[in-house]
């Protein structure tokens, strides 16, 4: 069930943001480090969004970007935030490359184009190898 919770007029979805290269790399900290946090502080509340794409994140015109449709999913019976880090994985790596990410397993020569300090975090989340949530 995608999200369809208006965007405001004046925010940007993270679709229309994302381009055949990527985005600079500054806006690119940003928007990770935000996303990371709000799915870190719904996390802790045991609440996931199940249906996490660039569709369901909007970035404001001060570039802060929000999760939209927390809570629309109906809340599991067993916490499971793996989906959401997976997504999480998929979206930076989409962000960051201009390209859909792998499938699960594949390797990308695009994960090159990755900041060498979140390859390891991105090739982890695309895997599914999560230590801990």
């Amino acid at each position: 069930m995608p999200d369809e919770t208006p965007v405001p007029p004046d925010f940007r979805s993270l679709r229309e943001i994302i381009g055949g290269d990527g985005i600079a790399a500054t806006q690119f900290r940003k928007i990770a480090l935000d996303l990371a946090a709000a799915l870190a502080e719904h996390h802790e509340q045991s609440v996931t969004h199940g249906y996490l794409a660039p569709e369901s994140i909007v970035v404001t015109p001060a570039g802060d970007a929000q999760i939209l449709g927390f809570g629309l999913a109906t809340p599991p019976e067993v916490f499971d935030p793996h989906p959401d880090l997976l997504a999480l994985g998929r979206i930076l790596f989409e962000l960051a490359t201009g390209h859909p990410a792998p499938t699960a397993g594949a390797d990308s020569p695009d994960l090159e184009r990755l900041p060498p300090d979140l390859r390891p975090l991105v090739s982890r989340a695309l895997a599914g190898g999560y230590a801990s949530a």
